[in-house]
This record gives C-alpha cells, sequence and structure tokens, in this order.
C-alpha cells in the first residue's frame, strides 16, 4: 500500500499541471438621448479564457467572445463571435491566429456620450486580422499582423509601444488591399493624479485626420476630438461602484456644434 501511495504522489507531482479555465462575461445597458431622441442598447458577452504553461516558459492561451446585442425593442438581436483566437510562445515572441482585433495607438476614452461618429474611415484601430506577431523587448512591444485568407482583402498593420519612464509613445500603421490606408499615433504621460493621451490618425487617401485629447483622472473620463471631416467633439463621464459586486454606473455628456447627448450606461461583470 505504502509503494502505491508513493506511485500515486509521484505521479501527482510530475504530470503536466492542467489548463486554467475561466468563464465569465458582462452585461452593458446603455441609455442615451441625442437632441431629445432616446435610444437604448443592451449588450452581453461570454467571455472564456484557457491557458497553460511549460516550464520553460513557453505558453497556450485561448479566448473565445461571444456576444449578444439588442440595439432596441424594434431592432432584431444579434447574435455572433466577437473574438475568436489562439497565442501560442512566449512573453518576448508569440503568435496569434484566429478573429480578433489588433492593438491601436488611437485612444478615443469612453466614447459611448459622443454626439457624432468619427469622420475617418481608416483610422489606424480596429483592424481585424487572422495571424499575428507580438514581441516584447524591455519597454518595448509591438505587434504585427496579417490576413493569410485569400478570400477576403490583403490586410496588414504594424502597432509598436514604448515606455519611455516619463511617458509612453505609440504608433500604427495599416493597409487595407489598397482600399483604405492609414496611421495612428499617441503619447501618454502621468501629470499628477492625471493621464493624460494626445492621440492622431488619419486616412492617407483622403487626408481625413482626427486629432483627440483624452485625460483620465479617477473616475473621470474627459476628451475632446477635432475631426477634419465633421465637427469637434467634447464628451466626458464619471463612473462610480454600486453596491452589488461587479455591478457599476456610469454618467456621461457629450456635444458639438449642434448635437447634445446625454446617457447612462450600467454595467455588470460576471
Amino acid at each position: 500500500m505504502k509503494k502505491l501511495l508513493a506511485v500515486a504522489v509521484a505521479t501527482a507531482i510530475s504530470a503536466p499541471a492542467m489548463a486554467d479555465l475561466t468563464i465569465g462575461g458582462s452585461a452593458d445597458y446603455l441609455l442615451t438621448s441625442t437632441d431629445g431622441s432616446v435610444a437604448d442598447s443592451l449588450e452581453t458577452n461570454i467571455d472564456i479564457n484557457a491557458s497553460a504553461t511549460a516550464e520553460d516558459g513557453m505558453f497556450v492561451k485561448a479566448y473565445l467572445q461571444i456576444e449578444a446585442n439588442q440595439a432596441d425593442q424594434n431592432a432584431s438581436q444579434s447574435f455572433d463571435i466577437d473574438d475568436n483566437k489562439l497565442t501560442v510562445g512566449y512573453d518576448v515572441a508569440s503568435v496569434t491566429v484566429g478573429n480578433f482585433v489588433t492593438s491601436s495607438a488611437f485612444v478615443a476614452g469612453n466614447d459611448d456620450y459622443m454626439a457624432g461618429a468619427h469622420g475617418f474611415k481608416a483610422n489606424a484601430s480596429e483592424r481585424a486580422s487572422d495571424v499575428a506577431l507580438n514581441f516584447a523587448a524591455g519597454a518595448v512591444s509591438g505587434q504585427i499582423g496579417t490576413n493569410l485568407d485569400e478570400g477576403g482583402a490583403d490586410a496588414t498593420v504594424a502597432y509598436i509601444k514604448a515606455d519611455l519612464g516619463m511617458a509612453t509613445v505609440a504608433a500604427n500603421y495599416e493597409d487595407e488591399d489598397g482600399v483604405s490606408e492609414g496611421y495612428g499615433a499617441s503619447v501618454s504621460a502621468k501629470l499628477a493624479d492625471a493621464t493624460v493621451t494626445l492621440s492622431y490618425a488619419e486616412n492617407t487617401q483622403t487626408n481625413v485626420g482626427t486629432s483627440n485629447i483624452n485625460v483620465a483622472y479617477g473616475a473621470f473620463d474627459v476628451n475632446f476630438s477635432d475631426d477634419e471631416a465633421t465637427d469637434s467633439h467634447f464628451y466626458g463621464s464619471y463612473k462610480t461602484a454600486l453596491p452589488v459586486s461587479g455591478a457599476s454606473l456610469t454618467v456621461g455628456a457629450g456635444a458639438t456644434d449642434d448635437v447634445t447627448k446625454v446617457g447612462a450606461n450600467v454595467v455588470f461583470k460576471f
């Protein structure tokens, strides 16, 4: 019996660690009034994370996000997969495959309360890829992505970020089969208890650009966005925790030259 117990213990110790699996999500309800016109939406996400790491540091990570979105009571509900990706490698270099959004340098802040949309299209942000190389070396990290599927447009993206101590700078570039091309850049610095980020992105084909100033101070998020194709935007929000664990309430407002928007947002993370 002692020998059997010894073998069992030794087997348990030498066996590879099981993968870590986390299942969670969020429910996000947004109610806004734009010049008296009321709109609401409910988005529920289910997030599934799985990962395993070897003794030499090599890891495998899988992520899936399932999204259900109801724009309003008269609209049909959408149900789709937001992100579906697998990452293999080390902290210094890894490869991600699947369907996912690549890293972006442009920082728009909490734009739920923008009174209008950005005018540019190729804004060097939220470009989807199906394969990307991720790298990190000290204070520098980045990503290079493209599409291997010949059935779609050939898209190439590149992103790099550097922490310089006093400030963090980032830049990225995108090119989608010659149809849309753009770039973005940002610099972020800590000023007292506030983080100030200056961003710029431009569509190089139409020369339409947008600059944004984001100030994050505790629960406050304030932005000024100047778009060459549309009006300038002021918008901001304040977030506070609710008594229920995982729940929060955000209130905000925004304005352009002739449009105002106010709203409230309840988020429950589980």
